[in-house]
């Protein structure tokens, strides 16, 4: 069952009417490589028309501080006209540290997919443990850790949609006990953020969103009209 929640009442976004391809840059989830990102590019690019960059870090190795440069790097490079960033897990917490970061930006929308936006439960057990800090690594810890106190988004102009899951299957149950809907890692509850615009609920495990064309063009159908679209799309 697909459940539509809305986060601020706020009119219908236009569409980019601009010829140039959109620039989607997808970011991937902590020990998750990016070809996992096979699955959304087929649909964004020849179904939606976007133009879509991978982009590749290292949770274990590299700090959060070098991780948003970097990308900052990249989206100058591209020099695009619309910008969509797309984050699975903590993909997503790294999109919204780079607005906060580098606000200064072309027009786009974000859209995050089962992101703890306001703390993992998971990660901290996981921090519990010596060999569970190294494999988290710096960029990780200092987002997954902290977010108890993060702020709203304030981006209002750029609309953040936000995709959680419920269907329980996953590593983060052998890390947390969770007596609420989940996707296996991340609760439903850690998936909310004051000032999000729309939030859509899915009957998806947190791994298997990344993999599934569905989930790809409900993206796309957001990235394109600023809304999540009302009805079911089958893969």
């Amino acid at each position: 069952m697909m459940r539509r929640q809305s986060g601020i009442a706020t009119a219908r976004q236009p569409i980019f009417a601009d010829p140039t391809p959109p620039l989607v840059i997808f970011i991937h989830g902590m020990w998750m490589p990016g070809h996992v990102a096979g699955a959304f590019r087929a649909p964004l690019e020849r179904e939606f028309g976007f133009k879509v960059e991978v982009f590749h870090y290292r949770a274990s190795a590299e700090r959060l501080e070098d991780v948003l440069e970097r990308l900052q790097q990249r989206v100058v490079a591209h020099r695009p006209k619309v910008l969509h960033v797309v984050g699975h897990s903590l993909g997503g917490l790294l999109a919204l540290n780079f607005f906060e970061r580098y606000p200064r930006q072309v027009p786009g929308y974000v859209v995050t997919l089962g992101s703890p936006l306001s703390g993992s439960r998971a990660a901290q057990s996981l921090n519990r443990w010596r060999f569970g800090r190294r494999m988290m690594g710096m960029a990780a810890s200092s987002e997954l850790l902290l977010r108890q106190s993060a702020p709203r988004w304030l981006h209002a102009e750029r609309r953040l949609g936000v995709i959680a899951g419920t269907r329980p299957i996953g590593v983060g149950r052998l890390l947390a006990s969770f007596v609420e809907p989940n996707d296996g890692t991340v609760a439903l509850t850690e998936t909310e953020l004051a000032g999000m615009h729309e939030r859509l609920v899915l009957p998806v495990t947190h791994f298997g969103m990344v993999r599934s064309r569905r989930v790809a063009r409900i993206v796309g159908a957001f990235l394109r009209d600023g809304q999540f679209p009302a009805g079911r799309r089958s893969d």
